[in-house]
């Protein structure tokens, strides 16, 4: 099932746009949304210029070993937290070597994880070279929309920080 349409992929190609007028790269790191945000950059055409790749960290193990999510703060405050979204964001960053990174962790649903965080709980966070913002959401609605809620925010995010 896709999970973003022709308005996504008109903000991501905007996106595009700026990007590439500025010169700036961008990566991701996901979670609930499982790759969404990313395949929204990819339909658009070129956007190899401005988008690097992105790492889909669904487990902990792959937040830890391969973004630098301390194990403290996977103990401590749990995958759904500003702090680990925001070591993820800083992670891809650093991975991919690009201007600015955004990341995505949240509970979708149906069920919880066993924390505090009730689901539609979502934390998107945007690296960049010198700074990293934060955001919580909660959201309503299916697993589905849910994970789209999350792609359409993590967009507006990112728009406002480029414009």
């Amino acid at each position: 099932m896709m999970i973003y349409g022709p308005r996504e992929t008109e903000q991501a190609a905007k996106i595009g746009e700026a990007m590439k007028f500025r010169g700036v790269t961008i990566s991701t790191a996901e979670s609930c949304t499982g790759g969404g945000l990313s395949a929204c950059f990819v339909s658009v055409p070129g956007s190899s210029s401005w988008f690097k790749g992105s790492a889909v960290a669904y487990q902990n193990e792959i937040k830890k070993d391969l973004l630098g999510v301390s194990e403290e703060i996977l103990r401590e405050k749990g995958a759904v937290s500003e702090e680990c979204v925001a070591a993820m964001a800083e992670g891809a960053r650093r991975i991919f070597k690009t201007d600015m990174a955004v990341a995505v962790s949240g509970l979708a649903g149906p069920e919880g994880d066993g924390s505090d965080n009730p689901v539609g709980t979502v934390w998107i966070a945007i690296a960049l070279s010198y700074k990293t913002k934060t955001k919580r959401y909660l959201f309503k609605g299916s697993r589905e929309h849910i994970r789209h809620l999350t792609i359409m925010e993590a967009l507006s995010m990112i728009w406002e920080e480029i414009i």
